[in-house]
């Protein structure tokens, strides 16, 4: 399977363990993740291969910063609703 095939399968992977927690997630060849409240926030995921890690792919924001490796959907969602989350 490709770099391109397995990114995309595993953005779908990470699209249903979202939305399967409640969030409003689109796809359309990276993964948009918004919550609503008095403060909406959004995020883009893209998948990746890091160099630092022999080319593993991997789950980045848009920022440019790595989440988590891209078999590691849970691990993922979580650093997603932390990014997410309205600190008070």
């Amino acid at each position: 399977m490709s770099d391109y095939a397995n990114s995309s399968a595993r953005l779908a992977a990470l699209c249903v363990h979202l939305k399967a927690r409640g969030l409003d997630v689109t796809h359309n060849g990276h993964l948009t993740v918004r919550v609503e409240g008095e403060v909406p926030r959004a995020v883009h995921i893209t998948c990746r291969p890091r160099e630092k890690d022999g080319g593993a792919l991997w789950f980045w924001t848009h920022w440019g910063e790595p989440l988590a490796e891209a078999h590691d959907v849970i691990s993922a969602a979580v650093a997603i609703t932390g990014l997410l989350a309205v600190r008070t």
